[in-house]
């Protein structure tokens, strides 16, 4: 890293992945499915699409100082530290994550 960069460029390196990340929570198509899929049930089931976020929110911050602190994004992380089979249980949860978040639009 070289601290001869212009402060912005630094601020960037930083929130890449954090950012393409947080536009799927805060995507206003998946909001608007829980929401109308909680009026049918008399928005009884509110609160698990605010303890979604909250855990998304957290999940995203430690994501992010991760990434700081290590200067590595946390699928290279991932790669790096753990065994095959765990990688790929990792992939083929991040595809059904993928397919469920893309089912409701």
């Amino acid at each position: 890293v070289n601290s001869q960069d212009p402060a912005w460029k630094r601020f960037l390196r930083h929130i890449g992945p954090g950012f393409m990340v947080s536009l799927a929570y805060l995507d206003p198509g998946n909001l608007e499915t829980d929401l109308q899929a909680g009026a049918n049930h008399r928005y009884e089931l509110l609160w698990v699409i605010l303890i979604g976020l909250v855990f998304a929110l957290i999940i995203q911050s430690l994501s992010a100082n991760l990434g700081v602190v290590t200067g590595r994004h946390l699928a290279e992380l991932c790669k790096s530290e753990y065994p095959v089979w765990v990688k790929i249980c990792l992939w083929l949860l991040a595809e059904v994550a993928v397919i469920a978040a893309d089912i409701p639009e």
